[in-house]
C-alpha cells in the first residue's frame, strides 16, 4: 500500500497541481477587481464595509492592495514551479511539507480573521485551505526518505 501511495502522492505532481489551481483560482477572484472600479466597488462593499463601495479614493487604494496580494501570490507559484522542477528527492519532499505547512497556516490564520473581521471563524477558508494542504504535506512526508536523484548527462 505504501508503494501506491508514493506513486499518487508525488511532489513534483502535487507542486505543479497546487500552482496551476492557486494561478487560476487567484485570477479568477482578484483580476476583475483589479480591472472593473464597478467589481472592485462591490467586492470592497461585500468585504469590508458598504459605506466604502461609493468612496474613489477607497476603492483605488483598494485596488493597489489587491494588486500587491495578487503580485505576492503569483510569487508563490513561481515558486512551486521552480521547486519542482529545479529539486528533486528528498529537498522536493521537504519543499512540499514547507509549502504544505504554509498552506495549512495559512488556512488557519483566514479562518481566525474571520473571526476578527466577519462572522465568526471562517470555516470555509480553512477547509479549502486543508484540502490543498494535505496532499501536498502527504507527497512530502512519503518522499522524505527519497535520494536526490542525479541529474544524467549524455555525451
Amino acid at each position: 500500500m505504501s508503494m501506491d501511495a508514493k506513486r499518487i502522492f508525488q511532489p513534483k505532481i502535487w507542486l505543479l497541481v497546487f500552482a496551476l489551481v492557486h494561478t487560476l483560482g487567484m485570477s479568477a477572484d482578484l483580476l476583475p477587481v483589479l480591472t472593473d472600479d464597478e467589481a472592485a466597488s462591490d467586492h470592497l462593499g461585500n468585504t469590508v464595509n458598504d459605506s466604502l463601495a461609493d468612496d474613489g479614493g477607497a476603492i483605488e487604494a483598494y485596488q493597489s492592495g489587491i494588486s500587491q496580494v495578487y503580485g505576492i501570490g503569483l510569487s508563490w507559484t513561481i515558486i512551486m514551479v521552480g521547486g519542482a522542477f529545479w529539486t528533486r528527492g528528498k529537498s522536493q519532499a521537504q519543499l512540499s511539507v514547507l509549502f504544505g505547512g504554509g498552506l495549512f497556516v495559512t488556512g488557519l490564520t483566514l479562518g481566525v480573521m474571520g473571526s476578527m473581521v466577519g462572522d465568526g471563524f471562517d470555516v470555509f477558508a480553512f477547509v479549502m485551505t486543508s484540502l490543498f494542504a494535505a496532499p501536498i504535506i502527504a507527497s512530502g512526508t512519503l518522499h522524505l526518505d527519497d535520494e536526490a536523484e542525479e541529474p544524467t548527462v549524455d555525451a
